[in-house]
């Protein structure tokens, strides 16, 4: 099965759903994971972007 970057319904999930399918989908490290939340507050870029993880 080829692996897609199409989610559908992603922008109705919550943050910590969004973040944890980014997660599994890229198989990324917890470090890699953690970086996620670093750059503005999840709350601040929520309110910004669509997609936030």
């Amino acid at each position: 099965m080829t692996q897609s970057s199409r989610l559908s319904g992603f922008y109705n999930l919550s943050l910590a759903e969004r973040r944890q399918i980014i997660t599994d989908w890229a198989e990324l490290t917890p470090e890699q994971a953690a970086s996620l939340e670093s750059a503005l507050s999840l709350a601040e870029a929520d309110r910004m972007i669509e997609n936030v993880v």
